[in-house]
């Protein structure tokens, strides 16, 4: 049976950063986000659910959930987005058990998520690591990587949970301390698990 790891963090921290680095060394990892994302257009009770609450307009073209436009939508709302994860995140979840099971035969699996508590992933795992970074660091790495700016990312900053307190193992991405050695000495550490 396979270890069910956590790599979790704030935006801008580096989670995927730490998550390819675990691919190349030959581990697989879900990626919340990612499977999210085809998971709205693929799971067709989810894609309904989807379209009854938020209207046929977040459909386009070629039959995709319109992800820009449905984050317009619930970018000021509270109330809508929590809809919108009481929809998607039991699926996630499903689907992580579902890709778990597939890969059963592995010592040690990843799971990338940067909704940690809210999504109930924290509920199926067996270790978090949590990926850390200063904020400033963090704000700067988004702004380049989406090209946006400074105000945006500081609001979605804040409006992330801090799962930090719910961590086993800790990696500083601050660009000054080596990831690769903290990275290794987890691995070192869940193998003996």
């Amino acid at each position: 049976m396979s270890l069910l790891v956590a790599i979790t963090g704030g935006i801008g921290a580096g989670k995927s950063y730490i998550s390819n680095i675990l691919f190349k060394y030959g581990y697989k990892v879900y990626d919340c986000d990612s499977r999210a994302k085809i998971l709205m257009t693929k799971n067709k009770t989810l894609k309904l659910a989807l379209i009854d609450i938020f209207g046929n307009d977040i459909i386009d073209c070629n039959g995709c959930i319109n992800r820009e436009l449905l984050a317009s939508i619930i970018f000021n709302n509270r109330c809508l987005l929590e809809k919108l994860n009481s929809l998607v995140h039991p699926v996630v979840i499903e689907d992580i058990k579902l890709w778990s099971e597939n890969n059963r035969n592995e010592n040690l699996l990843f799971v990338e998520t940067a909704i940690l508590n809210e999504s109930g992933v924290d509920k199926i795992v067996d270790k978090v690591v949590y990926v850390d970074a200063n904020e400033e660091l963090r704000i700067n790495r988004v702004m380049k990587r989406n090209s946006t700016d400074y105000s945006s990312v500081r609001k979605r900053i804040q409006n992330q949970s801090n799962n930090s307190q719910i961590t086993d193992f800790t990696i500083i991405n601050d660009g000054a301390v080596p990831v690769i050695p903290q990275l290794e000495s987890v691995l070192g550490q869940l193998k003996t698990l």
